[in-house]
């Protein structure tokens, strides 16, 4: 992100790393809801992600670290 702000010519201020220490996304929408997707396909696609994240989860796994930045024009 950073390579394509300064090609753009902009100028960064300030940047970093944000640790949200939250787990997977997909944990926290409700099996049942992803269970009621009526594309056979998608669904169960969906709900091998959410046992995927869900196991991560109760592991202790969590959302990767977010980067963010300040820039000028």
């Amino acid at each position: 992100m950073k390579g394509l702000l300064e090609e753009a010519g902009g100028r960064i201020i300030e940047s970093g790393v944000f640790e949200p220490n939250l787990p997977h996304y997909l944990a926290y929408i409700p099996r049942e809801y992803v269970a009621q997707i009526k594309d056979e396909k998608k669904r169960v696609e969906l709900l091998e992600r959410w046992d995927r994240a869900y196991e991560k989860w109760k592991r202790g796994a969590e959302h990767p670290p977010v980067g963010w930045l300040l820039a000028k024009p």
